[in-house]
């Protein structure tokens, strides 16, 4: 074993990585009244039609990390899209 002197120490992880790094770039410039679609293409269960995992993240991340209010809405049997309300 070494010792060593002067070595500095890295700055500490920023903990697990984005699954969807593109929305924050997509949410850093979305304005008010502007849209983004999704296909839905999860499953929930049996009895409830399809959804959106994508769709679900980018409201989560824009809400949470970026305080904007968003709506969403079923365009399609296989379309939702997600509007920036405020």
């Amino acid at each position: 074993m070494e010792i060593k002197k002067g070595i500095p120490i890295p700055p500490k992880s920023s903990g697990r990585k984005s699954k969807y790094p593109e929305h924050k770039c997509v949410l850093k410039v979305f304005k008010v009244g502007d849209s983004v679609e999704f296909v839905m293409d999860a499953k929930r269960n049996d009895c409830e039609g399809l959804y959106s995992n994508v769709a679900q993240n980018f409201i989560r991340t824009g809400t949470q990390k970026f305080g904007y209010k968003m709506v969403s809405r079923k365009i399609s049997e296989d379309t939702m899209m997600v509007w920036r309300i405020e």
